[in-house]
């Protein structure tokens, strides 16, 4: 007859009710089952970047969404902003020269018109 203590009876029933809780305490408790997790880990994500690439004929359709929306949201966003300022800045200054010149006209004119 083998009598258990309370810690160990409570460390078996916790096992056998929590299927995933108990298999990631097992997984940090010792080292070698956790190396083997990680590389069975990462066979499986190169296993499936293989049978993507293969099914899209070797287009990489996710990293190249990836690297679209990181050069949309980096340095391309402030610079776009720049770019933005000084075509506002530009039409401002444009608009402000366009106004001089019409006031010059009108002024010409009118002295024309009073000669």
């Amino acid at each position: 007859k083998v009598v258990l203590s309370r810690a160990e009876l409570t460390s078996r029933v916790q096992k056998m009710r929590r299927g995933w809780e108990s298999k990631l305490e097992d997984l940090q408790k010792d080292v070698n089952a956790r190396e083997q997790f990680e590389d069975r880990v990462k066979q499986l994500r190169d296993d499936k970047r293989k049978h993507m690439l293969q099914m899209h004929h070797g287009v990489d359709y996710l990293q190249r969404n990836m690297s679209m929306t990181l050069e949309g949201y980096s340095d391309n966003k402030s610079e776009k902003m720049i770019r933005q300022a000084d075509k506002s800045k530009e039409r401002h200054v444009k608009a402000v020269e366009i106004q001089q010149d019409l006031e010059k006209q009108q002024e010409q004119q009118g002295i024309a018109w009073l000669n």
